[in-house]
């Protein structure tokens, strides 16, 4: 190394270790006191009640989190904060920290120990900067392939920080074309694993109409150093942990997402609740778990509930509580989550989102299945744009899209676009007062299915009406509708219409023009046909549910869905409940098999 950038260097050092003490508050414990200058081997500690001239040993532990940026880590080491121990300011680890860049196979863990948890709290808030901002963070994994940080509190403490555990890649360089082995060239960084963390209170300080915050997030648009930079990002697991704010009016952002430069692979969101997410009001925010630039995600076993409280007219275009977006996301699975009470406090005027399930603007290829909803103010899923060969199916729906308007559907086909390829939308069960699909669009791709799918409506809208499922005129050339069964609960109920172009008509007219074929009006003999209770009560971190529940949404002996499907080439094997599905021959009507 040269004379300048050696000085360069050691001022960077000098720089950073200022910046991280001034926002360290250190504990009124009694200190222990032992004075070195180097680590004393791969594991370092940290307690309140350290001193940062200890060795940072178990015995003789440090204190401050500049301590800890501070040193250089190798693959294997352990960085580890007393579990019960508040530590204030921020943590980072990159490449100035981790010279090696980590080695995938080989983890450098970030933990608790000696029981409990620790917390990393923000003690200062951010300063915006014009529509954007602050850009701080309270841990901040950046250039490093190999990290695992498990069994910690991240806290917002009450400030400005935007975001609590964010993951970029500064060191890599864009790769214009989504193609793995190009982006590996490129300086990709992978295996990165968040376990067993509780994190809280992260969102903006508005207005800030061009950004976002979140509690976790994966940033293959580099945000809070050298912003813009585009390093692929391989392998990110965000297992078991909670992201939420304090209360259901809290202004925390949103939960676990992602942005990208179409480099992101290989993200797994599995185990997690996201709660209390209330967004801000003329901003946005309250998804709990979002991917958009991922090649190959998979969203499973999450509870995703009470978001969104705070929005407004201003966020009507989304957004929903686990969804993917983006004309170069692919490969996503949606399943075995809960959504649940998601929606704002005050219904805005007009048609607006605030869904539990979506795949939007071009996501293909993709699959939403075996998922629970219920409770929510928008639709339980919408599939809008060009999003195309993707698959809707397996999922039970409770009394979603409650608010009515033009979403109050439960499942929204609307390409606002032209789809490259079919959507398959079938076997799933919808109960509640807006029990009925929309498919809201003038084409659909070649192959687009709706079938096998039960509908119980328990009330009339507010003209007095119950309605069967609609496609706009000009739209059925494309899209297949058959095998559904319509019934409502209501007392002497009025007969059931079916719109198309400002005109309505009843069932047989509406089966004999052609709109749809092989379905029934029919009592379909759930076991419980209401739909309540609809709250369930399960851990998300056991990976087994939400199911078996909820259990009543089985079908009787008798029932006229028994058998009255039609087979679905490449159906998934198996139904809500974890039943075989036949490949061939007849099947059930529904989610049950």
């Amino acid at each position: 190394m040269n004379t300048i950038l050696a000085i360069s260097f050691s001022c960077l050092l000098l720089i950073l270790a200022a910046n991280a003490q001034q926002r360290h508050q250190p504990s009124d414990s009694p200190p222990v006191t032992i004075t070195v200058t180097q680590p004393a081997g791969p594991s370092v500690f940290f307690a309140a009640n350290g001193n940062d001239n200890n060795p940072c040993s178990q015995t003789a532990p440090c204190q401050t989190l500049a301590k800890a940026s501070l040193f250089t880590y190798q693959p294997g080491a352990t960085i580890n904060f007393r579990g019960g121990d508040t530590f204030l300011g921020e943590f980072h680890l990159a490449r100035l920290q981790v010279p090696s860049g980590g080695d995938p196979n080989n983890p450098i863990i970030i933990q608790s120990y000696g029981g409990g948890r620790a917390t990393i709290a923000s003690n200062q808030d951010g300063v915006n900067g014009v529509n954007l901002g602050p850009k701080n963070w309270a841990m901040l994994i950046d250039c490093t392939s190999g990290v695992t940080v498990r069994d910690l509190n991240v806290s917002a403490n009450g400030h400005y920080v935007q975001y609590g555990i964010i993951v970029q890649n500064t060191c890599g360089t864009r790769v214009l074309q989504q193609d793995y082995a190009q982006q590996q060239a490129a300086g990709m960084i992978h295996n990165i694993i968040v376990q067993r963390v509780d994190v809280s209170g992260f969102t903006l300080h508005g207005p800030a109409p061009y950004d976002n915050g979140a509690q976790i997030m994966i940033a293959g648009f580099a945000e809070v150093v050298n912003r813009g930079t585009c390093g692929p990002i391989d392998n990110v697991q965000i297992l078991d942990s909670k992201v939420h704010g304090d209360t259901i009016s809290s202004e925390s952002f949103d939960g676990i997402s992602t942005k990208h430069c179409n480099n992101l692979w290989n993200i797994t969101f599995r185990g997690n609740e996201a709660y209390y997410l209330g967004g801000i009001a003329g901003v946005g925010g309250g998804n709990g778990l979002f991917m958009q630039g991922v090649t190959n995600g998979l969203m499973e076993h999450n509870h995703a509930h009470h978001l969104m409280y705070n929005l407004t007219q201003v966020e009507c275009g989304g957004p929903y509580a686990i969804w993917a977006y983006d004309p170069h996301t692919s490969n996503i699975t949606i399943q075995f989550n809960e959504v649940d009470h998601v929606g704002p406090s005050t219904w805005p005027n007009g048609s607006c989102d605030f869904g539990a399930y979506d795949f939007d603007d071009g996501v293909t290829n993709s699959t939403i299945q075996y998922n629970y909803s219920h409770d929510n103010a928008g639709p339980a899923v919408l599939n809008y744009g060009s999003a195309s060969n993707n698959t809707i199916r397996y999922n039970i729906s409770v009394n979603d899209g409650f608010r009515g308007g033009n979403r109050g559907t439960a499942i929204d086909l609307n390409p606002n676009g032209t789809p490259s390829g079919p959507n398959y939308i079938y076997n799933n069960t919808v109960i509640g007062p807006y029990a009925r699909a929309s498919f809201s669009a003038y084409s659909y791709g070649p192959g687009t299915l709706f079938k096998n799918n039960i509908f119980i409506n328990t009330a009339l809208d507010p003209a007095g009406n119950w309605m069967g499922s609609s496609p706009l005129p000009g739209s059925a050339g494309n899209l297949t509708v058959s095998n559904n069964i319509y019934f409502t609960t209501v007392p002497n109920p009025p007969a059931i219409k079916f719109c198309i172009g400002g005109g309505c008509s009843d069932f047989a007219t509406w089966q004999g023009a052609g709109w749809e074929t092989n379905s029934l009006v029919a009592n379909p003999q759930l076991t419980n046909n209401s739909g309540t209770p609809a709250d369930i009560t399960w851990d998300p971190t056991q990976h087994t549910g939400p199911q078996p529940q909820p259990s009543y949404q089985q079908l009787l002996p008798g029932s006229p869905a028994l058998g009255a499907g039609v087979s679905i080439p490449n159906n998934g094997g198996r139904d809500y409940y974890g039943n075989a599905v036949p490949a061939t021959g007849a099947v059930n009507i529904g989610a049950f098999q």
